[in-house]
């Protein structure tokens, strides 16, 4: 699978973040131990949450004001797409 970043990336582990309004969003965890992503309304209410596998990567499709928080730093986040 080929990916274009869009953004720089990003470590929303300590604030809720809309990744740049994206929403195709793509998650790599750089660690040995699984992580977790929840996906957040605009005004901050969990809607998800889904694991990244230990070394795993994912693709999250989201609306553009909905906003992500991972678990860790070692969960790195960058937008890939734009749509309406």
């Amino acid at each position: 699978m080929t990916v274009i970043p869009l953004a720089a990336k990003e470590t929303p582990n300590s604030a809720d973040s809309n990744i740049s309004e994206a929403s195709l969003i793509y998650i790599c965890n750089t660690t040995t131990s699984a992580g977790t992503v929840t996906l957040k309304t605009s005004g901050g209410v969990a809607i998800a949450t889904i694991d990244v596998p230990a070394s795993g990567s994912l693709t999250i499709k989201k609306k553009n004001a909905e906003k992500i928080r991972t678990s860790a730093a070692t969960l790195t986040v960058t937008a890939i797409g734009y749509a309406n």
